[in-house]
């Protein structure tokens, strides 16, 4: 019984591999560069709505702003999501919660104007991040 025991466990020690993240690191720089709103916000939850002219509903998340860091002064900024069926989720989901405060660099929906992406998880940093960011936009020399 002990030898079946410590097979077992060697086969799983050996045999099982971590799970990786699909998601390529974005350099920073580029990260912040390149994005078109950049706010210290507050998550206040998700919801699905239908804008005039659009055929179909989006589900949107809704950030509660603080600070404007780079983009247009808003209170509000509207984050695009996938519309899933309920109760279904993708490995490739990004999840937030209500409360979540932080700095979220956000790149505008080519697809839905008035709406953002944070479609990558370096998208949202900790506010504690705040002089990092700082120092990327920083005029260049």
């Amino acid at each position: 019984m002990k030898t079946f025991h410590l097979t077992l466990f060697l086969c799983t020690v050996l045999f099982v591999h971590p799970a990786w993240s699909d998601w390529a690191a974005v350099d920073e720089n580029d990260l912040v560069e390149y994005s078109n709103l950049i706010v210290k916000a507050t998550w206040l939850g998700q919801t699905v709505i239908r804008f005039q002219g659009m055929s179909s509903p989006k589900q949107v998340g809704v950030l509660q702003v603080e600070q404007t860091y780079k983009g247009k002064e808003t209170d509000i900024a509207l984050i695009s999501l996938p519309l899933r069926p309920a109760n279904v989720i993708s490995s490739s989901d990004i999840h937030y919660t209500i409360g979540q405060n932080g700095i979220w660099i956000l790149k505008q929906d080519s697809h839905s104007e008035g709406l953002y992406l944070a479609d990558h998880p370096q998208r949202f940093w900790q506010p504690d991040h705040l002089n990092k960011l700082l120092r990327y936009l920083k005029p260049k020399p």
